[in-house]
This record gives C-alpha cells, sequence and structure tokens, in this order.
C-alpha cells in the first residue's frame, strides 16, 4: 500500500507537459528575449551614429550654401552703384552704430526670421538686402520627411531663435550645430532620441512577440501532442501497477 501511495503521488497528471514547456521557456524562449534586448541596445546606438552624421551632412550642406549667399549680398553691396541695388531687393535701412561710411555689417531679424546684409552710406543712411530665412527653411521642408522628426532652427549668439520651429529644450536630443560664417548666427539640428527609441521598441517588441506566439502556439502545442504521445505508456504501466 506504502509503494502503491507513493506512485500515484510522483505521478501527476500533465506534470511531463509542463515540464517540456518550462524547459523550452527557460532554455529557448528566455535566451532569444535577451539576445533581443543586447541586439535593441546595439541597433540603438547604431542609429544614433547613422543620425550624427546625417546630420552633420545636412550641416555642412547648409552653412556652406547659407556662406555663399551672404558672399554674393556682401558682392553687390560692394561692387554694385546704390541706384541698382534696388533691383536686388536692397531697401534702405537704420545705419549700423560706430560703424564708417562704406563698411559692410550684418543684421538679423527675429521678427522678421531674416538677416540683413547692409552698407553705411553715412552716419544716418544705410543699405541692405536681406536674407529671408523662412523661404530657404520651406525649400528645405523634404528634410522634415527624414526617417526620424529632424528640426531646423536658426539662433543668434544670444540663443534667440530667429527662424525655424522651435522645440521642447528639455527632450534628449541629437544636436549638431555650426556658425553661418562671421554673421553671429548658429545653424542647428536635431533630433529626438526618443523617436528613435520609439522605432526601434517596435520593431523589437514585433519580434518578441511573433516569437513567443510562435513557440506558444506551433512549438507549445506541438511538443503537447508529443509529450502526450511519449506519456501514454507511462500511464499503461501506472494502470497496470495499480
Amino acid at each position: 500500500m506504502a509503494e502503491r501511495f507513493i506512485l500515484k503521488k510522483s505521478v501527476r497528471k500533465g506534470s511531463l507537459v509542463r515540464r517540456i514547456l518550462w524547459g523550452m521557456t527557460l532554455f529557448v524562449v528566455l535566451p532569444l528575449v535577451i539576445h533581443t534586448v543586447f541586439l535593441y541596445l546595439s541597433e540603438y546606438q547604431g542609429d544614433i551614429d547613422t543620425v550624427k552624421i546625417f546630420l552633420n551632412i545636412v550641416k555642412r550642406d547648409k552653412v556652406d550654401f547659407f556662406q555663399q549667399v551672404v558672399s554674393e549680398k556682401r558682392g553687390l553691396l560692394s561692387e554694385s552703384p546704390v541706384q541698382d541695388l534696388t533691383r536686388f531687393g536692397a531697401e534702405k535701412i537704420a545705419p549700423e552704430p560706430l560703424t564708417a561710411p562704406g563698411s559692410l555689417f550684418t543684421r538679423a531679424d527675429p521678427q522678421a526670421h531674416s538677416l540683413w546684409i547692409g552698407k553705411n552710406l553715412s552716419s544716418e543712411e544705410a543699405i541692405g538686402i536681406p536674407i529671408d530665412f523662412d523661404e530657404w527653411l520651406k525649400k528645405w521642408a523634404y528634410l522634415e520627411k527624414y526617417e526620424y522628426p529632424l528640426f531646423m532652427t536658426i539662433r543668434d549668439r544670444k540663443g534667440e531663435l530667429i527662424a525655424g520651429q522651435p522645440f521642447n529644450s528639455d527632450e534628449k536630443r541629437i544636436i549638431v550645430q555650426e556658425e553661418i560664417g562671421d554673421t553671429g548666427l548658429t545653424l542647428k539640428l536635431s533630433v529626438p532620441e526618443s523617436a528613435i527609441q520609439h522605432q526601434e521598441l517596435r520593431y523589437h517588441a514585433f519580434s518578441v512577440l511573433s516569437l513567443l506566439v510562435y513557440d506558444g502556439k506551433i512549438g507549445g502545442g506541438g511538443l503537447t501532442l508529443f509529450a502526450r504521445r511519449i506519456a501514454k505508456p507511462f500511464k499503461a504501466l501506472c494502470h497496470v501497477m495499480e
């Protein structure tokens, strides 16, 4: 009777199936999940490096462009007669203080989102040609369709926004910036790191869920049937021994 009691106690219904499923989870699913986590961290860092390279390429291209535009405006002011400058969009503006007549200067206009390339005509009069930053930023709006949200702003030395879309300065971002020649302005490009994190998390979460569904339904179902088939002779033996 004692042997019969011990036998009944040690043979539990479904115990073999559960042990196989637990073993599969411990030795197959868990290592794959850990591998996915390490893969996420590696690809996330790789994405950050790729974004930095892209931002630096865009920054270099746009800074060179603005420097060329500024140089062209200065050339017009230096070489063209004053009466001909109106054809290039020149307007009368306030002179730059403490600057000799004939001297060139730059002046940011935050309200108009522009930069004036000016020339003092006298102590009371100056003429200038504006560079409309909004116009150029609109032409470069295609950059906003980049894989991640891309913000492009132009600021003065005090950090005041001259043009571009403001963003939350408290948010962690990838930022690259460079001064636009001697204009006193800085071109700043940024991408929020949260956008990269969300994209990578969505991709790897889908991978893990697909893995769990596959292992749970297909692999688990197959193992359950296989375990039950193996368990039949043992169950028969138990009934005979009873």
